[in-house]
Formats: C-alpha cells, structure tokens, sequence
C-alpha cells in the first residue's frame, strides 16, 4: 500500500535547511588579521580625517594588537591600554602633526576583535598602515594597507587670447590657444607631455602638472 506523502515533514525538511544555509551564509569566523580601511593601493583625495579599521579573529591574543601609521606605533605613542574606546591625541608622523581621534580598541565582538581610528594631518604622498598581533600560539601575523593622500583633482586652465585681444583681456566664450593645464599636485613625478593633437586626453595622469607640447 502506497504510503501517504506528508506535506508538513516537506514543509519541516525545507525550514531546516534553510536554516541550515542561513547558519552558514555568514562565512566562516574571521582567523587572521584583516585591514578593512584604508584598502591597500587606495588613493584618498578627501582633505578631511583618513579612518582606520583592523580587525582579527578571536584565535589571536584579544590585547595583543598593534597598529602602525607610517612606522608610529598609534596605541603607544598616546599612552593608551587596551581596551578602550573614544580615545584621541596628538602625534608626530614624519614631520606631520597628526590628530587621532574616534580611537577604539574593542574585544567585545563575538566574531572579532576590531581597532578603528581617525587620522587627520597628514600630508599629502604615500602612507603605510601596518597591523600585527599574536595568535595564540604566540605565533606573530601582521598585514600591511599602502594608501596615498592626493589634492582633489582639479583642472587649470590658461589660455593666449585670440589675436587682436589683449594677454588677460579675453572675454568669456571668446576663443583662444590652450597654452597650459594643471591636473592635481603630486611630488613624486616631474612634467608630463600631453600629445593628442594638442588637446588633453580624457583620464589621469599621474604628474605634478601636464602642459601642451610646445607650450612655456
């Protein structure tokens, strides 16, 4: 005799493995040191404050981890015992004088403990953040966030007035020769040639200032 199908054990059978796909939807735990911000290779054109986020799974030492910006070792250089939260101060990074603020050391989580911070003062070029602790096996790990400060991108135009007209005296709309175009600031490339027909190419580029080819 054929059996009866029973649709509330389907109905159970479907909730328990959704259950199941949701329990692990979440990944597994967190078990190294992870820099979540600043993202390594970043370039950051914000002149305001650059965060911070580390975070490691709980297989490492809950106070054991160290935070470095630039060769500065943060959470020693204010003085500070972790844990803490909403901490701040004042630092010297290479000549800059730095203000950490929004410092928080926090071994609460139950998937990870996590460092975050704010850093403002730093000067424009290229950054490094390092992170490190100690499992508990003693075994030390660290990672590494290589990120750049760059002015905001911006495009300076100046032009010879068409001829007839006076240097400085173009009206508006008035047509001219693109004589020089500045695209951000940067100290670590000299003067880049521009060469498209005299005309700028769309995009990046990565010098102090570009010129049209011919141009003082």
């Amino acid at each position: 005799m054929a059996r009866r199908f029973d649709s509330r054990l389907l109905r159970t059978a479907i909730l328990v493995l959704f259950a199941a796909l949701a329990a692990g939807a979440g990944g597994c735990p967190l078990t190294r040191v992870k820099i979540k911000a600043p993202l390594d290779g970043a370039l950051i054109d914000d002149p305001g404050p650059v965060f911070s986020r580390v975070r490691t799974g709980k297989n490492f030492q809950p106070l054991s981890i160290v935070v470095r910006l630039d060769g500065v070792d943060l959470i020693a250089a204010l003085g500070l015992t972790p844990p803490f939260t909403g901490a701040g101060g004042i630092v010297s990074i290479g000549g800059d004088t730095v203000t950490i603020a929004d410092f928080d050391y926090d071994i609460s989580e139950s998937a990870f403990n996590q460092v975050e911070f704010t850093a403002d003062g730093l000067s424009d070029g290229d950054h490094l953040l390092e992170a490190e602790a100690l499992k508990t096996d003693e075994s030390l790990e660290m990672r590494t966030s290589a990120f750049a400060l760059v002015d905001p991108f911006t495009l300076e135009l100046s032009s010879l007035p068409a001829a007839g007209l006076p240097r400085g005296e173009a009206s508006a709309g008035a047509e001219g020769v693109l004589v020089n175009a500045s695209l951000g600031d940067s100290s670590a490339s000299p003067p880049v040639v521009l060469s498209n027909g005299d005309e700028l190419r769309a995009g990046f580029v990565n010098a102090a200032e570009g010129r049209i080819s011919g141009a003082p």
